[in-house]
């Protein structure tokens, strides 16, 4: 279960982080009555912006650290710096999009890169369940919500539901793929 443990205790902070993003959003819109359409919406206050930079860096490393729980810290944190300057000249209406492309580009790196002893099933299992689905309800959301009304069928709570429901299906599955290797080596 090391391999499973690994995606899992990160992606815990991804996921709260993904929560104090939403929050954050909430907050500008009860604030503003609505998210302005200007790049990252940063206020022009001096100690408010240099506070919501902050933030949106240590967003960053919440999310990079779950796409990359094995590299440290002292790398992670320029990364994260590098994301946030990037995000700050994306328009507001692509950052959904800015923030999943970074994130699966930063991912697929990362376990592309691992040494071969370390691919495993859950290194095969994860995108299949968790990976392939997000990039495809997070695609759709992306492009065609307009068009479809996807908001009618819940938008992007779907893309929010899927990430703990995949990451429970994946965890459960290697729990079980593990137990049941372990009974046949012990009969």
């Amino acid at each position: 279960m090391d391999s499973a443990n690994e995606f899992m205790g990160a992606s815990i902070l991804g996921i709260f982080g993904h929560g104090i993003g939403h929050g954050l959003t909430a907050k500008a819109i009860r604030e503003q009555g609505e998210l302005p359409d200007d790049g990252a919406a940063l206020s022009s206050n001096e100690n408010s912006h240099l506070t919501q930079a902050v933030g949106l860096i240590v967003f960053w490393l919440f999310l990079l650290n779950t796409t990359m729980p094995k590299i440290s810290k002292k790398v992670l944190i320029p990364i994260a710096a590098v994301c946030y300057t990037g995000q700050v000249y994306v328009p507001l209406q692509f950052s959904f999009t800015y923030v999943q492309t970074v994130l699966l580009l930063a991912f697929s790196i990362n376990q592309l890169s691992r040494p071969t002893n370390e691919k495993q099933f859950a290194y095969g299992f994860y995108p299949l369940i968790s990976g392939f689905p997000i990039i495809l309800i997070g695609w759709l959301e992306s492009t065609c919500c307009s068009r479809i009304p996807l908001r009618n069928i819940g938008g992007h709570l779907i893309y929010d539901a899927w990430i703990p429901v995949s990451l429970i299906g994946f965890y459960l599955t290697c729990y079980w793929t593990g137990v049941s290797k372990t009974k046949v080596k012990s009969a």
